[in-house]
């Protein structure tokens, strides 16, 4: 059986992350503004049955890594071919998803939700 992906949402882009070396750490620069903070701040799922089981243990209170190992369709949900996650720049606003499966994962953004003119934006006009 062929590998399962999420579908990015409408108006995201594919882009491979770059980075740069800052205080001993490697940093992801943004595809927009070129400048680190990214911050990834939720997610869920596309198949509404794992959505579903994670709101009901998020609302029983069960602690992120035993949510996460929960068994749904023979998997964990860690592992759940729905799973993404959602995030945004904090220096330009672009907002990014990203898909759990397989590695490496893929990332996506959204160049019409930046702060910043891009040249997507621009060459429209």
């Amino acid at each position: 059986m062929a590998q399962r992906y999420p579908t990015p949402p409408l108006g995201f882009l594919f882009f491979k992350w770059k980075t740069r070396h800052e205080s001993d750490a490697s940093v992801c620069l943004c595809p927009v503004c070129g400048e680190s903070g990214s911050v990834w701040m939720g997610g869920g799922f596309q198949d509404p049955g794992a959505q579903k089981l994670l709101e009901e243990l998020e609302a029983a209170g069960t602690g992120s890594y035993e949510t996460y190992c929960a068994e749904y369709d023979g998997v964990m949900l860690k592992e759940h071919w729905s799973r993404y996650g959602e995030g945004e720049c904090l220096n330009c606003g672009v907002k990014f998803w990203h898909n759990f499966v397989g590695y490496p994962w893929g990332y996506y953004y959204n160049p019409a939700t930046s702060k910043i003119p891009t040249a997507c934006q621009t060459s429209l006009f």
